[in-house]
């Protein structure tokens, strides 16, 4: 199990340092061919939620720094 652990935060990272949605659709597709990980499955589930969360604090960080450099230029 902490080999799939391993694997997910591979993804995550993976994930994270892409910009493109079409590229990280593929890269979470390969991955769950490769895997065999099937929806609606326990694993499924755990790489989907830590997915959205992973992606929601990324464009949570950057509506943050967008407004900060926004007030920036008004100061």
């Amino acid at each position: 199990m902490s080999n799939f652990i391993n694997s997910v935060e591979a993804l995550i990272e993976t994930i994270l340092e892409s910009d493109d949605t079409d590229h990280m659709e593929d890269i979470i597709a390969l991955f769950m061919y490769n895997n065999k990980v099937m929806p609606a499955s326990d694993e499924f589930k755990i790489i989907m939620e830590s997915i959205a969360v992973t992606l929601c604090e990324k464009m949570t960080k950057r509506v943050i720094t967008k407004f900060r450099e926004h007030i920036d230029e008004y100061e």
